[in-house]
């Protein structure tokens, strides 16, 4: 028993004077639940707010009372679309929820002469089902707000109700992002999800293997080979690289193989493999060096990630986020890596529509790789 409780007093006190792992051990989890009541006690900017296009075809006094009203509404964001087809591209690569727009004769339905025509149509991302049952609630509220009600009590829309006539304008739901047919399965909206973990798995793996090296003296015994410290640096990045993009292949074959998933075009998709597994490279190098011992790299390579993952939509659905943190998820190469993995494995978007979050993650990738060679060498001399 002394033998243990010596052990175990040992233990404890390399925990305490290593003060990065006593930060992420004892600190970053009061950190973790303030930031989880500012969230969902709205606090900060706000709570989440849906993004929607608007298109008005109308253009009549009755349309634009209700394109106001949805303006004016605290749960919704609204861009107004120059056309359909600029409406359809920012569905499709997932922007906004939903185009909705107002199709000519929206005033005469919202005028109670024929609320059974389809007077609006919602341009949809079938991907977001949750948030579409939403919205179409804020559509319907709207419609009904700005319905003008004629004077004979058959037409009130509470006897309406009952007698079962329509009391708001029919709302036509049709779906283009990725493809009328897109996506095929539920695996093809969770896989990306997926891969962003097997990433994260990547990286933490990495960046422990950097310290134990270090640690352990490795990495003296190699610079006393004729090698630069740019080649060994350069050797475990393509290491993590390669191991990032096996990961990435073997979950796209499993998928293919018993999920019924099938991929875009395979340029830019793996074009959206090659710069995740880039932008997480860059992670791996820069988490080894924020700490100097193992438990300290273990506890802040995983306390980071999982924020990360917590703000890229990995962990909850984006548009349940408060709006600030749909903004600092701006920030997180995890929500560009499943934004670019979703439009590449099923959304079909193209290699001009994938440039910008495959530039984005490799530019994540050099900028974090950088501050962490720049912190080895700082600790080496």
């Amino acid at each position: 028993m002394p033998a243990i409780l010596t052990l175990a007093a040992k233990d404890l006190m390399l925990l305490w004077r290593d003060k990065a792992a006593l930060f992420w051990v004892f600190l970053f989890p009061v950190a973790v639940a303030v930031l989880f009541g500012v969230m969902f006690g709205g606090g900060l900017r706000g709570v989440a707010v849906l993004p929607v296009m608007l298109l008005d075809q109308d253009g009549t006094p009755g349309s634009r009372a209700f394109v106001k009203s949805l303006e004016e509404s605290p749960a919704l964001k609204v861009q107004h679309a120059a056309d359909l087809e600029a409406g359809d591209a920012a569905v499709r690569r997932g922007q906004v929820v939903a185009l909705l727009v107002a199709r000519a004769g929206l005033d005469k339905a919202l005028s109670g002469k024929k609320l059974d025509e389809a007077a609006l149509e919602l341009r949809a991302d079938p991907s977001r089902r949750a948030e579409l049952g939403v919205l179409r609630g804020l559509i319907a509220e709207a419609a009904i707000a700005n319905i003008v009600v004629p004077q004979p009590m058959e037409l009130v829309p509470g006897l309406r109700a009952a007698a079962g006539v329509p009391t708001a304008p029919r709302l036509d739901v049709v779906a283009v992002a990725g493809g009328r047919d897109r996506p095929r399965t539920p695996f093809e909206l969770s896989f990306p999800a997926g891969m962003a973990w097997g990433l994260i798995g990547c990286v933490a793996t990495f960046a422990l293997s950097i310290v134990r090296e270090r640690q352990a003296g490795t990495f003296l015994r190699l610079r006393a080979a004729p090698l630069s410290r740019g080649d060994i640096l350069a050797g475990k990045a393509l290491a993590c690289w390669l191991a990032c993009m096996a990961e990435l292949l073997l979950l796209l074959a499993v998928g293919m193989l018993f999920f019924k998933i099938r991929p875009g075009a395979p340029g830019p998709l793996l074009a959206a493999f090659a710069a995740s597994s880039a932008g997480f490279v860059g992670l791996m190098m820069l988490l080894s060096q924020v700490g100097r011992g193992e438990m300290a790299v273990a506890s802040a390579g995983w306390a980071v990630m999982l924020v990360l993952a917590m703000f890229g939509g990995a962990m909850m659905p984006y548009f349940l986020m408060p709006e600030w943190m749909q903004d600092l998820g701006q920030l997180s190469p995890v929500r560009w890596a499943i934004m670019v993995l979703e439009g590449t494995l099923w959304r079909g978007l193209s290699w001009r529509e994938v440039l910008r979050p495959c530039s984005t993650l490799v530019g994540i990738g050099l900028m974090s790789f950088t501050i962490g060679v720049m912190l080895l060498r700082r600790r080496a001399t």
